[in-house]
């Protein structure tokens, strides 16, 4: 993975490493031989544009001449090595705030492992493509965990009162 642009070059030391990005995948170059392939990284160096060591890993994708992964995008999941592009919306019920490596994401707060999304909360609803919650609306509440929509959302009994984002009525009516 190195190349050199000197003329009368007189030694090794005048060849340069292959820019990040790119690869230079022979003997004697001027120049790169070319971007990296999509679904692939090239730190500097690589000799290949399509290097097995950089392939882009689970949770990223790596569009053409990338030199590092990218996280996937909040809203959208990874779940494949080698994605040059994010694979599909996060599903309804779920939340996803980048680098998500599934569509239906959870987190359990163990050590060392990373929030990537989760359930959908009570109080809120999250459609396909969630990034933060939707609380429901003032005059409506949900108790469960993975709703999907804002039909959801259950109105407020008679009665009673709901703030919005509420897991549990609000509390009741009374005399002024």
């Amino acid at each position: 993975g190195t190349y050199s642009n000197t003329t009368g070059a007189t030694s090794l030391s005048f060849c340069q490493p292959c820019p990040a990005h790119v690869f230079c995948g022979q003997s004697a170059l001027t120049q790169s031989s070319g971007p990296c392939d999509p679904g692939y990284y090239c730190p500097g160096g690589s000799n290949s544009s399509t290097p097995l060591q950089y392939r882009c890993p689970v949770g990223s994708y790596c569009p053409a001449s990338s030199s590092a992964p990218v996280p996937c995008d909040p809203g959208w999941f990874c779940p494949y090595e080698g994605l040059s592009a994010p694979f599909q919306e996060c599903y309804a019920g779920f939340y996803c705030i980048g680098g998500a490596a599934q569509g239906d994401p959870t987190y359990s707060g163990a050590l060392h492992e990373v929030n990537h999304g989760n359930i959908c909360p009570p109080g809120a609803y999250c459609a396909n493509g969630t990034v933060t919650p939707t609380s429901c609306p003032p005059g409506t509440y949900t108790p469960e965990y993975g709703n999907e929509d804002l039909a959801s959302c259950i109105p407020c009994d008679p009665g009673s009162y709901c703030l919005g984002g509420d897991v549990l009525v609000s509390g009741p009516c009374t005399l002024r």
